[in-house]
């Protein structure tokens, strides 16, 4: 299960969390890349991120996913969350939600 004690959440770097500004969604391995791609829809449908910010949170978790790395190590490998959408906006929608030949 993708639980951090308070300890282990303030110990991570800025960079461990989809929404750096807001120190939220930390997406350091697979099981907490598979929280976010399951909590942001009702995160988003409560009004407490924007579409914006729901389609960071699950390009984020999908790349972690892809590539077996943190979001930490992505970062420092030069990874942008921004740059990935930009390139390709499909990125940030809910896969679970896309038809086929979308």
């Amino acid at each position: 299960m993708a639980r951090l004690t308070e300890a282990e959440r303030e110990a991570l770097p800025d960079t461990a969390f989809a929404l750096m500004a807001r120190r939220a969604w930390p997406v350091i391995d697979r099981d907490h890349a598979e929280a976010a791609l399951m909590d942001v829809g009702r995160s988003l449908a409560l009004g407490h991120i924007t579409p914006e910010q729901a389609a960071l949170i699950r390009t984020c978790a999908h790349e972690v996913l892809r590539t077996h790395k943190s979001l930490q190590e992505l970062r420092a490998g030069g990874w942008s969350a921004e740059k990935a959408l930009a390139a390709d906006p499909k990125l940030g929608e809910d896969w679970n939600k896309l038809k086929p030949g979308t």
